[in-house]
């Protein structure tokens, strides 16, 4: 049995080999200790404020200190590793991502961006490199929308944007209230429903956050990295009813039919239709339902349904494009129920603006790409990420984009590290540059 000397000597052991690894296997490293709070899960589920998003932090904590940074964890509870510069009093370059992940998720997503971060300024301390400007690692909670329904929680709470009632929504997995799970993980949850800011953007120089590509651009292009121009905006329909009217299924001509799946169908075709139409248009729009159901309580293979329950989203990196979408799909609900005597009730309608990312955050970027001998491809994101919230309050952002296949949101997310550590030498050149600026 190990007695409690022999496991510390065991453990700095263990941070003396891993300081001494080369860069790429310090990332397989990391990767791996965050895979492991898993191990006997399927895929991540580093749910927001859980206890495996905590002992994530911690091991990101860790391994910041063994590479002698400071760290603290601020009054939402994120992690700070800092790097401290030779004038303090400069606004701060800061960069990284989320730590969560959604149920079943993989672990690049959030997680790449957090190591890419930690590994640019621990090689930076080991190479005893004073910046000017201090830098900042963030390692953020609670960025995913599964657990309490509202996305980017964490850097939200940064710039005292908790909300209406926020704190009241409950993680979908425990039955908790986000006030409850802030205060379990050290949270100052009556400064943050007074709003109070805990980081004043004006002290932030830059925002940079390293991700994994969460579709296949990168993949069909056969390029490692990219630069990210923009984030698409999205309108979200969660909770849409249509009522119809139930019958027998041999009894009812279709033509005398009200039926409620049938009018949802066309409305989706229609608005596939018109989205490959914007598309060919020039147009950026996606739309998806992710959920549909009819009634649990009464369904069965020989009735017409009465009522079906579904979803409706959509994206684009454009804010005329994404009303003349709504606007249509509006229009055509109309048509429909009055064609087919159904009635369409679609609740609330949740939206997010799109967002550019700044022009002058994006030639850094790609200077950088040049530097290192390097194409640089700039693409929009699909999905959204923490740098949304950083651009709202106007500080300077910019991400980069790492190849990967397989998608993302699932256990097969795959990432070379060979591409990691391209995207990864991208962010340590900027941050470097702009920290001595």
């Amino acid at each position: 049995m190990i007695n409690e000397k022999s496991r510390i000597s065991c453990v700095k052991d263990n941070d003396r080999k891993f300081l001494t690894m080369d860069i790429a296997k310090q990332a397989k490293c990391l990767f791996e200790e965050l895979a492991a709070l898993d191990k006997n899960n399927i895929g991540i589920n580093r749910l927001s404020y859980g206890k495996r998003e905590t002992a994530a932090l911690d091991i990101i904590e860790h391994k910041a200190r063994c590479f002698g940074l400071h760290t603290y964890r601020d009054c939402a509870a994120n992690l700070v590793v800092v790097l401290e510069g030779t004038d303090p009093a400069l606004p701060v370059v800061c960069c990284g991502s989320h730590m969560d992940s959604v149920p079943q998720g993989g672990n690049y997503d959030g997680a790449a961006g957090i190591i890419a971060g930690l590994l640019a300024i621990g090689h930076l301390k080991a190479r005893d490199f004073r910046p000017r400007r201090s830098i900042h690692l963030l390692v953020l909670r609670g960025e995913e929308s599964a657990a309490f329904g509202i996305p980017y929680i964490g850097s939200s709470l940064l710039f005292g944007l908790a909300t209406g009632n926020m704190l009241d929504l409950t993680d979908s997995a425990t039955g908790r209230p986000l006030r409850e799970c802030l205060y379990r993980v050290g949270a100052d949850v009556d400064n943050i429903e007074k709003g109070t800011v805990i980081t004043n953007p004006e002290n932030i120089k830059i925002w940079l956050e390293l991700h994994i590509e969460q579709g296949p651009y990168l993949v069909n292009r056969n390029e490692p990295a990219a630069v990210v121009t923009s984030i698409r905006g999205n309108r979200r329909y969660r909770n849409i009813m249509c009522i119809g009217q139930g019958g027998h299924s041999g009894t009812v001509p279709n033509n005398l039919r009200h039926d409620p799946l049938l009018a949802v169908s066309e409305l989706l075709v229609t608005m596939e239709r018109k989205c490959l139409e914007m598309n060919d248009a020039g147009h950026d729009i996606v739309h998806t339902t992710g959920l549909m159901g009819t009634n649990a309580t009464n369904q069965s293979i020989t009735r017409i349904p009465d009522t079906v329950s579904f979803s409706f989203e959509m994206r684009s990196d454009n804010i005329d494009t994404l009303s003349e979408f709504d606007d249509f799909f509006k229009t055509t609900v109309k048509n429909i129920s009055l064609r087919r005597g159904v009635t369409f009730s679609l609740g609330t309608c949740q939206a997010v603006p799109p967002v550019t990312l700044d022009p002058d955050v994006i030639t850094l970027l790609s200077n950088s790409f040049s530097r290192n001998g390097l194409q640089c491809t700039r693409m929009p994101s699909g999905a959204g990420h923490d740098t949304g919230i950083f651009t709202t309050v106007g500080i300077p952002s910019g991400m980069i984009f790492v190849r990967n296949r397989n998608g993302s949101h699932t256990p097969d997310e795959h990432m070379e590290i060979s591409d990691f550590l391209l995207g990864q030498k991208i962010l340590a050149d900027t941050i470097k540059y702009v920290a001595n600026s």
